[in-house]
Order: C-alpha cells, then structure tokens, then sequence
C-alpha cells in the first residue's frame, strides 16, 4: 500500500512540475550511483545474493534515463566487487551511451580468481536446499521464506564477531558442501567470477575507470588499525599497478562497516577520494568529505516516477523533511 501511495504522489508531483523543479535546482550537483550485477533476465532469479543487483533490461532503462537527464560528467556510475557481468554486461550497455563507468575491484579476488567470501556466503544460503543446518552453532531452519533473515542475522554476526570471517566457509561447507549446491554455470560464470587482469585493461581501453575495493573485502571499520592499514598499504601498490585511478570504494560501504578511522586511513594512504553506500554520509564524519562521498543505490525497477523522485533529488528533500518532523516530536514529548 505503502508503494502504491509513493508511486501515485511521485506521479502526481512528476505532472505538476516539482520533479523538474527539483532537476533544475540540483543542476549543478554531481550525482554517484553505487551498482554492483548487472544479470541476464532469464538468469535472474530473485534470489537473495541478488538482493542489489538489477536485471540488464531494467539495467538499459535506467542508463537511458540517465542518458536523458544528466550531463554527461553530472552522474558518476559506479560497480562494486568485480564481477565477469560488469565487463560483459554492464560496460557493453555504457558504451551504447558513451558513458563511463567506475568499476572497482577487491584485489584478492582479482589475483586468486576466486569468489569474495561474501558472495560465497550468499551463494550457499540462496541455493542451499531448504531444511534444518548446524552453523555456527546454532541450528537454523533454512526455506524460501526464511533465506533473507538468515541471511541478515548472519551478517550481523559476522559483523559482530570479526573472526568468524576466517571460519564461516568451512562452516558452511561442513553443513552442505558448496559443490553440491545447484547453480547454473551461465549465472555461476557472470555472478562469481571475478575480473581479470586482462579483463580491467579491456575496460581502461574502452575508456573506463578502475578503482580499489580494498584487499578481500571485510569490513574495515571491525578491523584493529594495524590490519585497517595492512589493507591500504597492500591497495595502494597493487591499485598503481591495476587501476588508472585512485578512487577508492568501501567494502559493504554502511557505518557498521567504514568507522572515522577508516576514513582517515583511507586519506593518510594516498587515494585522492573513497566512496560510501549510503546517501547522504554519516553524520559522524568530520574528517575530509572527500572520503565519504555518498552514493545512490536504485531499485531494481523501470518505473520513471520513482527513478525520476530519486534522481532529481526530491525524495531525498522529502525524507530530509520527514525526519525533522520525527526529530520534533521526539523533542517535544521529552
């Protein structure tokens, strides 16, 4: 109902010129959208490690909106963690456009070839048959209506408990073996492999940009500092031999996962700017805005009136106003 009623009201703002208004007002504003699969429809199947990515025609409608309504250095269009889907999918529709991608890489997963150990996560718990599974010492129902909150109470505790990154994929793989779960290879191939090295030249020569992703991809802010900047050290060499810029994207991107200190790190060790995955950033930060630039997640959906709202600026303006009126009441009932 809720959709509904912010579809109807972006629609009814959309034919009474605010959205407009709103494009215009932001016109001289740089916009950064965060994206990270771009998946072949018929491989798409709404399954939780999906949970981000967007089908590749919901894809070529969104890049032909942005196209439509930005300058072409006005929107900045980022890709997070590195996948075969982002050169043979994502790029390929850029270029139909003469847009420029950012695409940014784990460097771990870069040089092994193998999966970040977060999509393996989401890997196992989106195709693991349903049933009753010991993991980390719990026993868990797993269904096709429990795998999403499965899904974000072991998050949690993964963020919670920064050594169980080390053990989690034996664990799971002593539950129900990771070769046994049913994935098609065409998916497999586009969701799970990595970039290569020769894969990133291909992008810079179509004039694309690569950026860092940190090392394998934990969430740095649950780092000691001295593991915080073993991860930099190690980015900044292998980003002057990968990439063609210093651009930096957090892994995970949120605040329960990039601290003040990460921030600062990030700074101190020779990247021009980072990126969150939030808009706007964090309130705590008062260190260089340059390192918390905030990115814009959209839905995996074609609807104009909502990318529209999105886009121009005015849901952001309206939650912004939301907020202060929770923020008042709050105030006035204490």
């Amino acid at each position: 109902m809720k959709k509904k009623f912010l579809l109807l009201f972006y629609f009814v703002m959309t034919y009474l010129g605010f959205i407009k208004l709103f494009y215009w007002l932001n016109r001289n504003k740089k916009i950064i959208l965060t994206y990270h699969n771009i998946i072949p429809n018929h491989l798409f199947d709404d399954s939780c490690h999906l949970g981000v990515s967007h089908t590749e025609s919901v894809f070529k409608e969104q890049i032909k909106l942005i196209y439509q309504r930005f300058d072409r250095n006005q929107c900045l269009i980022t890709f997070d963690d590195g996948y075969k889907n982002q050169l043979e999918v994502a790029a390929k529709i850029l270029s139909d456009h003469h847009l420029q991608g950012i695409f940014f890489v784990s460097f771990q997963s870069l040089l092994s070839g193998q999966t970040l150990t977060i999509d393996r996560i989401m890997m196992w718990l989106s195709y693991v048959p349903a049933g009753n599974y010991h993991m980390l010492g719990s026993d868990i129902t797993i269904n096709n209506a429990t795998r999403d909150l499965v899904a974000a109470k072991l998050y949690q505790q993964l963020i919670d408990d920064i050594k169980l990154w080390d053990v989690i994929e034996e664990n799971l793989n002593n539950a129900f073996p990771f070769d046994q779960l049913s994935i098609d290879d065409e998916l497999v191939r586009l969701r799970f492999k990595p970039l290569t090295a020769d894969d990133l030249e291909i992008l810079k020569n179509d004039g694309h940009l690569v950026g860092s992703h940190s090392w394998d991809h934990r969430p740095l802010g649950r780092l000691s500092l001295e593991e915080q900047k073993e991860d930099f050290s190690k980015c900044i060499v292998l980003a002057n031999q990968y990439c063609n810029s210093w651009l930096y994207s957090y892994p995970f991107g949120g605040i329960q996962e990039v601290s003040p200190l990460t921030t600062k790190l990030c700074a101190e060790s020779g990247f021009s700017s980072a990126f969150m995955n939030m808009s706007p950033s964090p309130a705590w930060v008062d260190a260089d805005r340059n390192y918390t630039l905030p990115r814009l997640s959209l839905p995996n959906v074609k609807n104009k009136y909502l990318l529209d709202a999105k886009l121009s600026g005015f849901e952001s303006f309206c939650k912004s106003i939301v907020r202060g009126m929770r923020s008042e009441d709050l105030y006035d009932k204490k």
